[in-house]
């Protein structure tokens, strides 16, 4: 099994934002695609009859850097929820049930889609959260990867192109949610009442059998 140095933790609903995201990192670090562990995109896959739990189970722990890409959706996710809850579990110092080497690495949270950090919760909440939709934060998040990862990134301007479409896709994805959210109210709100008729008392009740309203004798 191959060192992972970067896993990327997210919900398949934001596959986009990590593409982005494994692209930036890339340009900024010349890493080599095989170091990188994203379950959803093309080419960063476990590998055909991969033991899934094993081998997931094994790099959420040991992973340099884990990136847990948060966003509504993904918050949700039982899958994320269950790698968040590994990778936390491998940072805690347990005596002697403490990992050997997941325990000495961090979470790294990004907020994606839109989110803030009001979307966190306990644990979660005592690691510092970064914005992909921010450009200061992204070069302060490219500059904490290549600490753990003993590595220099290269040249902001070599990876400013990728850093601005991770900005563009994060707020397009939102935007598109949000379009999504507000056209299933308006479509709600445009469903015909149901038909009612009135008691004996006067209150009134849904008709089983017509749409008029009528008084009983």
């Amino acid at each position: 099994m191959s060192q992972i140095d970067i896993f990327i933790s997210h919900s398949s609903a934001d596959e986009k934002v990590a593409k982005a995201l494994i692209d930036l990192l890339r340009d900024a670090f010349h890493i080599e695609p095989n170091r990188i562990r994203c379950t959803s995109v093309a080419g960063y896959k476990l590998k055909t009859g991969a033991d899934t739990e094993r081998e997931l189970r094994s790099e959420v722990q040991q992973a340099r850097v884990f990136i847990g890409i948060l966003s509504e959706i993904s918050l949700d996710s039982a899958y994320v929820l269950f790698e968040l809850g590994a990778r936390w579990g491998a940072t805690q110092d347990y005596g002697m049930y403490a990992s050997s080497v997941g325990a000495k690495n961090r979470i790294f949270p990004i907020l994606a889609v839109g989110a803030t950090g009001s979307i966190i919760r306990d644990p979660l909440k005592q690691y510092n959260a970064l914005s992909c939709e921010k450009a200061g934060d992204i070069h302060q998040f490219v500059q904490d990867v290549g600490i753990e990862i003993n590595q220099s990134p290269m040249s902001a301007a070599s990876y400013q192109d990728k850093l601005d479409t991770l900005i563009k896709v994060s707020r397009q994805l939102k935007a598109q949610r949000t379009r999504a959210a507000n056209a299933k109210l308006a479509k709600i709100g445009t469903q015909p009442s149901p038909p009612k008729k009135t008691t004996k008392t006067g209150q009134t009740r849904i008709s089983k059998t017509s749409g008029r309203s009528a008084k009983k004798a």
